[in-house]
Formats: structure tokens, C-alpha cells, sequence
């Protein structure tokens, strides 16, 4: 009777194992078809925030075109070396403070990323620095810089209006010269300075940001692809005629250099692709031949990252290991440069 008793318990036993292992793997199946569905959700999320991001590059171009013609314009306004017959030829010297535009930035993927956030895998990682620093930084300035200009055109507009005869609207002004107009824009001093106002806000501040929002738009598309094994090379040709074309270096040999003040400070875009297993500095080095942190926001790249900097056009730099070792001389001589470090 004992014998019978125990083989029933065993064989109890092993049924409610059974059970339990089949529960168990029914609890792993289903909570792997959850998984693959957020993955897939998440995936489908990026996609949205990619094209988005490729949409509003493309739009930034077109931005960036039109002020830096703007800025080409102002200034011969401003160093007078405009005459009557320029104004009469060029309608778009004419309305060079009559005319703005805005820089518009779509939302769409940011916020369904947001409703999502506690399911994005760590692999976007780096890409999310760059993501949020768009849509809660960057996007700010965008749009209180399309505010600002906007109030500056209308309110140059209503004090020609309310105090010039010659006045007419924008679209009439691009048409048609005006002599007295002309007049106004050749002998009045305050126009200078309404002028120097388009070049504050619409240069300095607005192009500036444009140009800026390009640089962390297109990291972030690309960290997006490398995040899915996407290369580098694959990633840049899909965007090229967004994007712009990039230049691949190689490591080469250190150059002796000094910095000097630059004439120039326009800084420009270069992406440097870190696959060392450690953190790399960048310098440059001054006048007494001492090496120098850049003078910017930030100065390191972390080990196996993807990253932008702003460096000073035509200015060479250094790139250094942890222990201080040169790894090599670069020089910012194109408008876009990509350096891959290993």
C-alpha cells in the first residue's frame, strides 16, 4: 500500500511539474510575443522620428539657403557698398528687411516616443541624447527665433508705414522700384540699423540655430541606424541628398601646428565615429605651443560612440587617448568632415 501511495505521489508530483514547466514556457512564449511586439512598436516609433527628422533637415536646407543669401545682402548694406542702380536691378535687395521666413519643426515622432520612453531598448541610447536635446533645447530656440523675427518685420513695417509716404507693401516693393524708397535706403541712417536688427535676429540668432538643429538632426538619424546595424557608410549614402557629402580621413601622422586667434570663427560640423575602447580629447594647441581643451561645450569623446562637435573652420586640432598619446593632426577644410577613430 506504501509502495502504490509513493508511486502515486511521484507521479503526482511529476504531472504538476509538467504543468508548472508548461505554464512557465507558456509564460516565456507569451511574454517574447510581447516583447517582439514593443520592439516592433519601438522600431515603427523610430521610423516616425527619422522621417521626421529628414523632413525638417531638407526644409532647414532651403532656410539656410535663403538667409544666407539674405546675409550676403546685408552685408553690402551694411559696409555701403550698395548703389541706386543695385536697388533698381535686385528686388531681393530691395526687400532685404521686408521678407522673413520660419523654421518650421514636426513633432509627430518625438511625442509618440515620449508615450513610449519606459520600452525604447538601451541600444538607442546615444540617440536619445541627441533626440532630446532637439525637441526640448534646440526647438525652443526655433521657435522664439521665429517669434522675435516675426515681430521685428511688423513692427519695421508699421513704422514705414505710419511715418513714409513712399511706403509700399512687401510684395509691391519686390515688383516695382521706388526712387524716394531707394533714397531712404541709400542717405537714412536708421535704415542701417533696421538692417543690423534683420542681421541680429535673423542671422545671429535664427541662421545660427538652423544651422545647429542640421548638425544634432542629422547625428541623431545616424545614431538611430547605428543603433540598428546600420554602417555608417550605408547611413550616409541613403542621406546624401539631404545630408550633404562627407569626407572620410584616415589617421595620419601629428603635424606640428600652433593655434593662433582665428579670423574666422565660424564653427562647422565635423562627426567623429570613437570605436576605441576608450575615452579620446580633443585640442588645440595656442601660441606657446601648450595643448588646449577645445573652447567649446564639450571636448571628449566617450569610448564606442558617434558624435558631433563644432569646430572652428580651418583650424587644425588634435586628437588624444587617456594617456595623453596623439593619435592624430586634423584639419576642418571641408564643410563637413567624418572621422572614424580606430
Amino acid at each position: 500500500m506504501e509502495n502504490k501511495t509513493g508511486k502515486y505521489l511521484k507521479y503526482a508530483i511529476g504531472e504538476i511539474v509538467l504543468v508548472v514547466i508548461g505554464i512557465l514556457i507558456a509564460l516565456q512564449i507569451n511574454n517574447w510575443n510581447e516583447q517582439v511586439k514593443k520592439d516592433k512598436k519601438i522600431a515603427t516609433v523610430f521610423e516616425t522620428v527619422k522621417k521626421d527628422l529628414l523632413s525638417d533637415i531638407n526644409e532647414a536646407n532651403g532656410f539656410i539657403d535663403y538667409y544666407e543669401e539674405k546675409d550676403s545682402l546685408i552685408n553690402l548694406v551694411v559696409n555701403r557698398k550698395v548703389t541706386k542702380e543695385h536697388y533698381q536691378l535686385n528686388p531681393n535687395l530691395r526687400t532685404v528687411v521686408m521678407f522673413y521666413q520660419e523654421l518650421s519643426i514636426n513633432k509627430l515622432g518625438y511625442e509618440t516616443l515620449k508615450e513610449n520612453i519606459n520600452d525604447v531598448p538601451t541600444k538607442y541610447e546615444n540617440a536619445l541624447i541627441d533626440i532630446n536635446l532637439i525637441y526640448t533645447n534646440i526647438l525652443q530656440k526655433i521657435e522664439v527665433n521665429n517669434k522675435s523675427t516675426r515681430q521685428l518685420l511688423e513692427r519695421t513695417l508699421q513704422k514705414w508705414a505710419d511715418n513714409y509716404n513712399w511706403y509700399r507693401t512687401s510684395q509691391e516693393t519686390y515688383q516695382t522700384p521706388n526712387d524716394d524708397m531707394i533714397n531712404f535706403f541709400l542717405k537714412d541712417s536708421s535704415y542701417l540699423g533696421d538692417v543690423r536688427m534683420v542681421k541680429m535676429l535673423g542671422i545671429d540668432n535664427h541662421l545660427r540655430t538652423a544651422k545647429f538643429y542640421k548638425i544634432k538632426a542629422i547625428s541623431a538619424l545616424i545614431k538611430i541606424d547605428l543603433a540598428n546595424n546600420i554602417t555608417l557608410e550605408e547611413s550616409i549614402k541613403a542621406y546624401q541628398n539631404s545630408i550633404g557629402s562627407f569626407e572620410f580621413i584616415n589617421l595620419k601622422p601629428i603635424e606640428e601646428f600652433v593655434y593662433k586667434q582665428p579670423t574666422d570663427l565660424q564653427p562647422i560640423p565635423v562627426f567623429i565615429n570613437n570605436v576605441m575602447n576608450e575615452k579620446l580629447f580633443i585640442y588645440y594647441k595656442n601660441a606657446e605651443g601648450v595643448d588646449l581643451l577645445i573652447p567649446f561645450e564639450k571636448n571628449s569623446i566617450e569610448p564606442n560612440t558617434f558624435d558631433s562637435f563644432n569646430l572652428i573652420k580651418d583650424f587644425p586640432f588634435i586628437i588624444k587617448d587617456s594617456k595623453g598619446n596623439a593619435l592624430g593632426t586634423f584639419k576642418t577644410t571641408h564643410l563637413y568632415n567624418y572621422f572614424n577613430l580606430k
